[in-house]
């Protein structure tokens, strides 16, 4: 599978012009995005690649790669793995643990690391949620 999308301004470019470019999220862009997902005995592998052409901000071009493991344990519950690079010398890493306690109670857990140019920075979160 191959996920395209081109956007084009939506907004007149006097609106625009008032955010830096980080805060741009619409505006000229182009993406593609290639997903690749393999399935074996004890959980499932996916590696996406993504190229995106951005015409507001500076760095315009953007190359990116994610790669997840996520295996189930126990009735309910998983573990997914990922680790994402950039062409802007981007890495991270993250550990995600959800588990369905009941039919109405979920736990999620979450730890990130990031290293770019700009800095680092690790961070973890911790949710419960109910369903209702």
């Amino acid at each position: 599978m191959v996920i395209v999308n081109n956007i084009t301004e939506t907004n007149r470019g006097a609106e625009i012009a008032k955010y830096t470019p980080a805060e741009i999220t619409l505006g000229e862009r182009f993406s593609v995005m290639v997903p690749l997902e393999y399935e074996f005995t004890y959980g499932y592998l996916n590696v996406t690649g993504l190229y995106e052409d951005n015409k507001r901000v500076a760095t315009g071009e953007y190359l990116g790669v994610e790669r997840s493991l996520t295996m189930p344990i126990f009735e309910s519950a998983n573990i997914r793995y990922i680790y994402t690079e950039d062409n802007e010398e981007g890495r991270g890493h993250s550990l995600h643990y959800a588990h369905i306690i009941d039919e109405r109670l979920f736990l999620n857990a979450n730890y990130a690391s990031v290293e770019a140019l700009k800095g680092s920075y690790d961070t973890f979160a911790l949710g419960i949620n109910f369903i209702y």
